[in-house]
């Protein structure tokens, strides 16, 4: 019996999937699925969209609220409709930021079902609580952040995987900007953001580090802004700081 239950417990381990063998599988997972993205927040979104995924690189139709473009292949991104263009920034959805977080955490538990796993984790980004299936596939995220609730659902469809080439059709992939790499720099700070524009500024307020900041963002100078590169911007010190060491 002592034998026995030796050889169970070896067996047990031998199959319990750990924090990295599922951040392994879910970087290298393809599928095709339709997404359903909801924000709750003062600024409420929804999404309904198409997704494809080969790895890191992922191509999104946005379906609803408005028809949108966006591709990442390899190191590059575009946006756009017909034309897209390039994003400095890149783009990151809840997926990458889950992802990205689990990748930092230090503290994820895994509970295994039949044919899935549920993950939670929590980092600087916030709260995170994934579903995921044995292919790397995740079933819903969910994402808190300093009140701030963010839930995708993705249901995979059966469909052959083709070429983003050949899927983005007659789409056009422009070398133009789709805007300055500076403001994509005021964007990479942030954990998360709304931005809003009034009259030629855009002000973008959210989560860095925990912490709440506002950025006034212009393309001409206006009364304490400081020059970055080809756009103005004016914020607290601590942002300054962190735009200056992106500029470096």
């Amino acid at each position: 019996m002592k034998q026995f239950l030796i050889v169970f417990l070896v067996a047990v381990t031998s199959f319990a999937i750990t924090v990295s063998g599922v951040i392994k599988r879910w970087e290298n997972s393809q599928y095709i699925a339709y997404r359903f993205f909801v924000e709750e927040s003062k600024s409420p979104k929804m999404r309904y969209e198409k997704v494809y995924k080969k790895g890191e690189d992922k191509l999104v139709f946005v379906i609803n609220p408005k028809n949108l473009v966006w591709v990442r292949m390899g190191d590059k991104c575009w946006m756009g409709n017909k034309i897209l263009y390039l994003v400095p920034s890149g783009i990151k959805d809840l997926e990458d930021v889950a992802l990205e977080s689990l990748k930092e955490s230090t503290d994820a538990t895994i509970v295994e079902g039949a044919g899935w796993y549920m993950i939670e984790y929590e980092t600087k980004k916030g709260y995170f609580k994934v579903d995921i299936d044995e292919e790397g596939i995740p079933i819903n995220i969910y994402r808190r952040i300093d009140g701030i609730e963010m839930k995708m659902d993705i249901e995979p469809v059966v469909e052959d995987l083709k070429g983003f080439r050949k899927l983005l059709g007659d789409r056009e992939l422009s070398n133009k900007l789709a805007f300055p790499e500076e403001l994509g720099n005021v964007f990479k700070i942030f954990d998360w953001f709304t931005m809003s524009e009034e009259g030629d500024k855009i002000f973008i307020n959210g989560i860095i580090g925990e912490k709440w900041h506002i950025v006034e963002v212009a393309f001409r100078k206006f009364r304490g802004c400081v020059k970055y590169g080809n756009i103005c911007v004016k914020s607290d010190p601590e942002v300054l700081k962190l735009l200056e060491s992106h500029s470096n």
